[in-house]
């Protein structure tokens, strides 16, 4: 099997668009609130690129020759905190989007960021985000 740069960049390049709708997601998602219907596709759509970048990473680390080779521990070690940081992130935006669909379906253009639990989830989402 040759080893080529081109199945890398196009690795990255897919990881990136999916940090980029992922990001956009954030930005943009309090502007779907009218609607539940709408918050609760939007908020699926970001988990599922969440998942798509998650094993995005699992494939890049797979094609190495280190993993081709058996060195499996070895490539767990060295990555072991890129894996937990996707996991906690991914698990954190599920916590955040029931939490925030919750507080918002009986009313949902109601002012709810006066509750502690979701602001601290909220923060908390956000700085996992700047991990990943």
């Amino acid at each position: 099997m040759r080893i080529t740069t081109e199945k890398y960049i196009f690795l990255l390049i897919i990881q990136l668009t999916f940090l980029l709708a992922d990001l956009l997601f954030n930005a943009f998602s309090d502007s779907f609130r009218s609607k539940n219907i709408n918050l609760l596709i939007i908020y699926i759509l970001q988990i599922i690129f969440q998942i798509m970048m998650f094993i995005t990473l699992l494939i890049s680390l797979f094609q190495t020759n280190v993993f081709q080779a058996g060195f499996v521990v070895l490539i767990y070690d060295r990555f072991k905190a890129s894996i937990v940081v996707c996991l906690v992130y991914l698990i954190l935006t599920i916590g955040l989007h029931a939490w925030v669909l919750y507080c918002r379906w009986l009313e949902p253009t109601a002012y709810i960021w006066d509750n502690n639990f979701l602001l601290t989830l909220f923060v908390t989402h956000r700085m996992g985000k700047l991990g990943n």
